[in-house]
């Protein structure tokens, strides 16, 4: 949608195909699900390329279910890194998805996380 030395706004829209192996299946096995899905997606960053470098990140997916009508997944991911010494940076990343109609033997209709690291550069 649009792009400054300092920020994005991406949106997109289309068709996602779907492929889902449970674990220890064969490749090919007879438990492999395949759909067809919408796809809605929404992207905003702001960035700073200087020293101290940073970022900051919001993204979010939508996967309407077409030939699953009535299945509906959807992901969001944020992030933030800042370099603190040159070329060394601390990231914090957080995560979480959602399925209306897990596959079978999946414990929960969501997954979500955090995850933090130091990073180098080279």
């Amino acid at each position: 949608v649009w792009q400054t030395q300092t920020s994005e706004f991406v949106l997109g829209i289309g068709a996602a195909g779907n492929l889902e192996k449970s674990i220890g299946d064969d490749i090919g096995g007879s438990d492999d699900e395949t759909a067809v899905e919408g796809m809605l997606r929404a992207s905003y960053s702001l960035f700073r390329l200087n020293s101290p470098k940073s970022d900051i990140h919001l993204d979010f997916e939508y996967f309407p279910g077409i030939s699953d009508s009535g299945r509906d997944r959807a992901n969001a991911n944020f992030w933030v890194r800042q370099e603190f010494v040159e070329d060394l940076f601390w990231s914090l990343s957080m995560y979480g998805s959602y399925d209306s109609k897990p596959p079978t033997g999946a414990v929960g209709k969501e997954d979500y996380g955090i995850v933090t690291s130091l990073e180098y550069e080279f």
